[in-house]
């Protein structure tokens, strides 16, 4: 579970800087 939320939040982090989804 812990793993899901930080790749969320990584994901969420990578667009607001503007990088790709996958």
């Amino acid at each position: 579970y812990a793993d899901l939320y930080i790749h969320e939040l990584t994901h969420d982090m990578r667009h607001a800087a503007g990088f790709p989804c996958h």
